[in-house]
């Protein structure tokens, strides 16, 4: 059986942070395709890229830009299931969006500044939830609500008293 080639699509304005993303993705993901962009791009282009997962920065251009994009995703068919991982700064006009996003079992949120470790283990944890998608080393064993309730644990944890 042929396993399908992972695709990131990685959407942050900030070009150090981008290559970061990027290279991390590549690197811990291998032989998976990371398209990044550096603006909003159109929802079309993404979906052609088909991507298995979303890494989205909510401000764009020092605007929180990305929170209406991240809507448009989930209301646009061909990516509305896709899995998002939010990477954000915390700041007053994103803090109470990014609380109601974190339900969505879809999405994982992260807070900038984060670590590698941290990076990989809010895919980790996006995987577990969603099981679209596998990261090399992910958890496995367990039920899958055993698998959601560790990921939505620690997602509010990782979270929680940041915002």
């Amino acid at each position: 059986m042929k396993v399908a080639k992972r695709s990131y699509v990685v959407i942050e304005d900030d070009p150090g942070v981008a290559d970061l993303l990027v290279t991390i993705l590549a690197e811990h993901d291998a032989g998976a395709d990371v398209r990044s962009f550096g603006y909003l791009p159109p929802l079309d282009e993404i979906a052609d890229s088909a991507p298995s997962a979303i890494v989205l920065d909510l401000v764009i251009g020092g605007q929180p830009l990305g929170l209406a994009f991240y809507h448009e995703i989930r209301t646009f068919t061909p990516l509305a299931d896709v899995p998002i991982l939010v990477c954000t700064a915390t700041s007053p006009a994103v803090d109470a969006s990014v609380r109601r996003i974190v339900t969505d079992p879809q999405t994982e949120v992260i807070l900038k500044p984060f670590s590698l470790d941290e990076f990989i283990g809010a895919l980790r944890d996006l995987e577990a939830r969603t099981g679209l998608f596998a990261i090399p080393g992910s958890r496995e064993g367990g039920t899958p609500s055993e698998a959601l309730a560790s990921a939505g644990a620690s997602q509010r944890q990782r979270i929680g008293s940041r915002l």
